[in-house]
């Protein structure tokens, strides 16, 4: 049986409404991308800190966890 990790926000300021928190079923362990990662937390959000590269930087480093974590 599959166990399915869906990423469903990049940071902790935007948490889920309550639409999607229906969606969710109670076997499912919601993340964040970056807890795919070695250093788990927010992605860099560049309207704040005005670094585009970080943003980027950090949604890379969370895909390559993710997949690695899927085992590819």
């Amino acid at each position: 049986e599959a166990i399915f990790f869906p990423v469903q926000a990049l940071d902790t300021v935007s948490p889920p409404s309550a639409e999607q928190e229906q969606c969710v079923g109670e076997r499912v362990k919601l993340k964040l991308l970056l807890d795919f990662t070695d250093a788990p937390g927010d992605i860099a959000d560049p309207w704040y800190c005005g670094h585009f590269d970080r943003t980027y930087a950090d949604i890379t480093r969370g895909c390559q966890g993710l997949l690695a974590h899927l085992g590819f």
